[in-house]
């Protein structure tokens, strides 16, 4: 008998909420929806599989939220859809954190959630979702995927044997994630065909410990491609490893000015003294009639300097504000000394702080401050010169 009327009820809460679905206000549907995700009843599913296309956004975030905590199968490939549904693309809102960061509220992240609770179907559907170009918000899939963590490790390294073609996403993932389990896996695959993959394999490179790691990481620095020169000399960076500076060293000479920028900021992190006098060398030679101009050309001219001074900056040395100061000042054009100047007074060291301040002084800059990513993602304010 308890159990007829524990029927009846729940029967009497699956009607009311679903005569709520119906209701015009749609705050009246988002409460109904979940209501649904509360109700033992298995038809529940699919009235909130329905209103995945309710035209409110809280009424369809109510729905897919509650269909990845219930954990029913049936609702995979109904939230996978919903990558491709025009009422999902909006952005409802746009915030702004204390020190003025915008970001944006993604309805799709709901939805990427809810998969990544799906268990291994819903991992592959995130998966395929990453692996498509015209995906919208892949950056949603991607951390739902690394919010499971080393519960998705066995389904990703699977996926990697099965899904070649998205092999460049799931290393991205696996390095993300950083279980020890995918360490083999990066190591198998710096030779792989397929340049997207040597980039993502150097970047994974850089988190692991090993005699074997460097050498890798060594012979990806002779790599035909530039990218992944770029991903082997930040790699080497993020190591902090001192062997490696030789070789870094020669990097300053390659092909690619985003190569040799890479390069200097990897020396600047290792912090070995002998990489002063080639970075200085470097500087010195930069051709600032090279620098003008909006081309990609310029750009990568005023990068390479960029980061060659800000590497100067953080060489343990002795007499280095004394080399600094006079390299200051020796050059007269407008990119070098304005360079150094930005490198000195973002560079936390007090008497090089000091120096630069006092050149931007004498020069009549001003300062503005803003979020700006250093080569490895760190995301720090810094001091931009203008005027």
């Amino acid at each position: 008998m308890k159990r007829l009327f524990e029927t009846i009820r729940l029967n009497i809460k699956l009607r009311r909420a679903m005569k709520k679905l119906k209701s015009q206000d749609a705050q009246v549907r988002s409460t109904a929806a979940m209501e649904l995700g509360e109700i033992r009843d298995p038809c529940r599913i699919s009235y909130l599989i329905d209103s995945l296309g309710d035209e409110s956004a809280d009424v369809r975030e109510a729905a897919a939220t509650w269909l990845g905590t219930l954990g029913d199968d049936r609702a995979v490939e109904p939230l996978r859809n919903c990558w491709w549904r025009p009422e999902w693309a909006s952005i409802n809102h746009r915030s702004q954190d204390g020190d003025g960061y915008e970001w944006a509220h993604v309805p799709l992240e709901a939805v990427a959630r809810s998969l990544a609770k799906l268990g291994k179907s819903g991992i592959r559907a995130l998966v395929d979702i990453l692996g498509n170009e015209d995906a919208r918000e892949p950056s949603a899939a991607f951390n739902a995927i690394v919010s499971v963590g080393s519960e998705a490790v066995p389904t990703l390294l699977e996926l990697a044997e099965q899904k070649p073609q998205c092999l460049s996403i799931l290393l991205d993932v696996l390095r993300e994630i950083g279980d020890t389990r995918a360490e083999q896996l990066f190591r198998s695959e710096v030779s792989n065909p397929d340049p997207v993959v040597r980039v993502a394999v150097a970047k994974a490179l850089a988190g692991m410990t090993g005699a074997d790691v460097a050498t890798q990481l060594l012979s990806l620095l002779d790599d035909d491609h530039d990218r992944v020169r770029e991903e082997a000399a930040l790699a080497l960076g993020a190591q902090g490893n001192a062997a490696s500076v030789p070789r870094l060293i020669r990097s300053l000479g390659d092909d690619s000015a985003y190569v040799r920028a890479k390069a200097a900021y990897a020396l600047g992190r290792i912090g070995d003294k002998r990489a002063l006098d080639p970075l200085i060398g470097v500087f010195e030679n930069v051709d600032p009639s090279k620098c003008y101009g909006p081309n990609y050309e310029a750009e990568s001219y005023r990068h390479e300097l960029k980061a060659t001074a800000t590497a100067m900056t953080q060489l343990q040395s002795p007499f280095l504000s004394k080399i600094l100061g006079e390299l200051l000042y020796k050059h007269n054009d407008a990119f070098r000394p304005k360079a150094l100047a930005q490198a000195l007074v973002n560079s936390g060291t007090p008497d090089l702080v000091a120096l630069g301040q006092e050149w931007v002084k004498h020069k009549g800059y001003k300062y503005t401050t803003c979020w700006c990513e250093d080569p490895w993602g760190t995301r720090r304010k810094r001091r931009e010169l203008c005027g």
